[in-house]
């Protein structure tokens, strides 16, 4: 099986029909189906259901076409890089954080003009500690919440990544106008208790996993009642605009009006703080570009900082 026929495959997969594979391919549609044919004869197994308005995928076949499909993609990466040739590149991995995007979009508008490419991930930490790790970014930002800081550095130390704390923070309750704590400045942990929440994350890392601790029952952000999780910051914001419930951040950036109009309230009698920061490969230096990002981002988080970090151990 050969890298062309794994194109013939998933393009009929994709696009449900031999013939307009065959178009998209630039071949007849009884070279595809005969492609498809000994495809089936090597690997022993029906890839496609006939019908009379096209193929879809056997059971079998999806679980090839998972497969198939990585390889094909990552070849195309590979040929799209290659074609690229050199240059200087800036690639980033972030968790999802619309401050965060917002400071790339602005780093962008300043150096746009300096002949960089800029790729922006995100992704959750876990994800991120992977992009760094195997090359896909040179520098990934997370939030290591204090009670999961000994899994995290264990992390580092198996993936050979350094952590760097920029700056740490408190754990705050984003809300909109609906919300009935909009107008307050912080409040107690124990009003989590009568908040639903939208959270963009639902892992080990995420701010949505915080226990909850101090006297008594203090109900952890879990028993606050997490009714929507997304993947995007965007929808976050989208939901707090127009409902009364409330998301749990970090309020490392400076204070100011947040986007939209929401507001950012002091979750006040726990101890727990989050630690905002970049990780980065031990295998060498960072690149003009990323140092550059570095600082520009510190210059955004402005006072009270706080910097370090060598080989799974974050110094603070």
């Amino acid at each position: 099986m050969d890298q062309k026929h794994m194109e013939y495959f998933v393009t009929s997969a994709d696009l449900g029909s031999f013939t307009k594979a065959a178009e998209a391919m630039s071949v007849t549609q009884s070279h595809v189906s005969k492609v498809i044919k000994s495809m089936e004869k090597e690997l022993g197994v029906k890839l496609f259901d006939r019908r009379m308005d096209g193929v879809v995928l056997s059971e079998e076949g999806k679980k090839i076409y998972g497969h198939i499909s990585g390889i094909v993609r990552g070849l195309w990466l590979l040929r799209r890089t290659c074609a690229e040739g050199g240059g200087r590149t800036l690639c980033i991995s972030s968790v999802t954080d619309s401050r965060m995007a917002e400071v790339f979009g602005r780093f962008c508008g300043a150096w746009q003009n300096k002949g960089i490419r800029f790729q922006y991930l995100e992704a959750a930490v876990e994800e991120v500690l992977g992009h760094v790790h195997r090359h896909v970014s040179e520098i990934g930002f997370v939030y290591v919440p204090q009670w999961a800081r000994i899994v995290f550095m264990g992390q580092l130390e198996h993936k050979k990544l350094d952590f760097v704390c920029l700056k740490q923070g408190d754990l705050c309750l984003r809300v909109g106008r609906e919300s009935r704590l909009y107008g307050l400045k912080s409040v107690d942990a124990s009003a989590l208790g009568s908040v639903k929440l939208v959270q963009s994350g639902n892992d080990f890392y995420s701010m949505s996993a915080w226990p909850g601790h101090g006297e008594g029952e203090r109900p952890s952000v879990a028993a606050a009642g997490t009714k929507i999780y997304t993947n995007t910051d965007a929808a976050v914001v989208e939901v707090l605009e127009n409902t009364d419930m409330g998301s749990i951040g970090c309020n490392v950036f400076p204070d100011r009006p947040l986007q939209s109009g929401l507001r950012a309230v002091r979750l006040d009698g726990e101890g727990d703080t989050i630690c905002f920061g970049y990780v980065r490969r031990t295998d060498g230096s960072l690149s003009q570009e990323a140092a550059a990002f570095i600082q520009y981002l510190k210059e955004e988080l402005a006072d009270g900082m706080e910097e370090g970090g060598n080989k799974g151990r974050e110094k603070q």
